[in-house]
C-alpha cells in the first residue's frame, strides 16, 4: 500500500502524468501527496 498506482487508481484510470499532477493538487491527495514524494525521491 502506498504505491503511486494505488493512490492514483490505475484500475480506474492509466497511469497518466497529467492526472497524477491533478490529483496530487486535490485535498484528499494531499496527505499522500509526502508518501509519494518520499517514493519517488
Amino acid at each position: 500500500m502506498g504505491s503511486v498506482q494505488d493512490l492514483l487508481g490505475d484500475e480506474e484510470a492509466p497511469l497518466d502524468p497529467l492526472k497524477a499532477r491533478r490529483l496530487a493538487k486535490q485535498p484528499e491527495n494531499k496527505r499522500a501527496a509526502p508518501f509519494t514524494k518520499k517514493q519517488a525521491h
